[in-house]
């Protein structure tokens, strides 16, 4: 089959549109959560499970996804991973329990993470080299876009109808674009000749699964609970023999020498740390907006506009702010802004000031968070030889999401105290402040690029 432009094209839709929906469903769910959890009539701990099941799959597939791709071909693993989506999707919307709901999720983020190199790859396949740039930033951009419109998105879908449609949406999207790939994208043989790490793979998913479990059921067993110790002591004898066993092997999942260049061990922090404070906010204004302030769930989710709608600008900014003060410095500024915005925050809710600070100080921390995301992404691999630049993105991004499931997993039991609502959330926001800064104050230790 010749491949056309007008494939090529087409291709790039498909891409486009399935990278909006991945990012869509890791905040589309946050309006959803307060409803299900009335719903089903279950605890908070078993409800933090619906974001960080997607999220912790999704961290861990993520890092031999890319590596599965090359294995079995763009096509291959495309498919397999918008039909695990859609699959699970349809088993979220059909879900009469927490723990089959849960359970969906979790496989929702495999094939999320499936989705996110093939679809990388789908949309760059055979265009110029001059181009790859111009692409590569449609294709960030529809993922940004789709974590910013996930909350307002998912606010007007459940208003309309239940929560429930924040899944079945999926399928009217997903089943074109399995056609169309199905039918016109170009058959690929997979390259045996290339080793992937499963037995890495099996160890740095168990073992993240485990420390999440950790820090979610650590709160509502307490520490002298057998299940609790037995999920440390799993997650330890896990990370510890993939880290030996990763040092020794030839073709790692992870490349454990790189994190010996201080820029990418501080800059892979600043990464998880971000999405610490990012995730954090986002599950915290849900329970603020619905359970605190009583606004419905379309208000809500319009509510979230202010923060979410100005990630996207930060986005389209962040390359111009970083020529003109360099990577650095836009980072310190922009941590500057989140730290300050943070506090006021925190000041005006502490003394219950009027409730239109926070709509005005929102805005400025979604468009620092949208500067700090495709800096960190760059900054990442600054100094590295472009042969390990496929495994720094992947740790990279793992740590990410690892930071979005860790925030989630702390502030959930925080936004359930006994006490009123009001001092949970101002303590999550102090824990993001903390965040920021200790953000900001790494950027002074990053020296200038070295190759590793």
């Amino acid at each position: 089959m010749i491949w056309k432009a007008t494939h090529h094209k087409l291709a790039l839709g498909c891409s486009l549109i399935s990278i909006f929906l991945i990012f869509l469903d890791t905040t589309i769910v946050n309006l959803a959560l307060p409803i299900i959890e009335h719903s089903f009539r279950t605890s908070r701990y078993a409800i933090e499970w619906i974001i960080n099941g997607y999220t912790i799959s999704f961290a861990a597939i993520l890092l031999g996804a890319g590596a599965l791709t090359d294995f079995f071909g763009i096509k291959n693993i495309f498919l397999i991973g918008l039909f695990i989506f859609a699959f699970s999707s349809v088993g979220c919307g059909l879900s009469h329990t927490i723990n089959f709901l849960n359970g969906f999720r979790v496989l929702q983020g495999i094939g999320a993470a499936l989705i996110l190199p093939s679809s990388l790859k789908l949309a760059t396949r055979g265009i110029l080299e001059q181009d790859r740039k111009l692409i590569i930033s449609y294709w960030a951009a529809a993922g940004g876009l789709g974590l910013a419109m996930g909350p307002f998105l998912g606010g007007v879908l459940i208003s309309i109808f239940d929560w429930y449609s924040i899944f079945f949406i999926n399928i009217f999207i997903c089943l074109p674009i399995l056609i169309y790939i199905f039918f016109y994208f170009p058959k690929e043989k997979p390259n045996f000749k290339f080793k992937f790490d499963f037995l890495g793979q099996i160890l740095l998913s168990s073992s993240l699964a485990c420390l999440i479990f950790f820090f979610v059921e650590l709160p509502n067993l307490g520490l002298t609970s057998y299940i609790v110790q037995t999920s440390f002591l799993i997650f330890f004898i896990t990370i510890s023999t993939f880290i030996i066993y990763e040092r020794k092997i030839a073709n790692p999942l992870l490349p454990i020498q790189i994190y010996k260049n201080l820029n990418i061990l501080i800059t892979s922090l600043q990464g998880f740390l971000f999405n610490f404070m990012f995730y954090g906010i986002l599950f915290t204004l849900t329970y603020y907006y619905f359970g605190y302030l009583k606004l419905s769930i379309l208000y809500s989710g319009i509510a979230f506009l202010p923060f979410t709608g100005f990630v996207v600008i930060g986005n389209l900014y962040s390359h111009k702010m970083s020529k003109k003060y360099g990577d650095l410095k836009t980072l310190q500024i922009a941590n500057c802004f989140i730290l300050l915005s943070i506090l006021i925050i925190v000041m005006s809710l502490y003394f219950k000031l009027n409730e239109t600070i926070l709509f005005v100080v929102l805005p400025i921390i979604g468009l620092s968070s949208g500067l700090i995301v495709p800096i960190l992404t760059s900054q990442v691999l600054h100094g590295s030889v472009s042969t390990l630049h496929g495994s720094i993105s992947a740790g990279f991004n793992t740590l990410r999401q690892l930071g979005g499931a860790v925030g989630i997993a702390i502030f959930g039991p925080l936004l359930g105290l006994k006490q009123d609502m009001l001092t949970g959330i101002v303590i999550c926001f102090i824990l993001c402040s903390i965040s920021a800064l200790i953000s900001l104050v790494s950027n002074f230790f990053i020296k200038k690029p070295t190759t590793t």
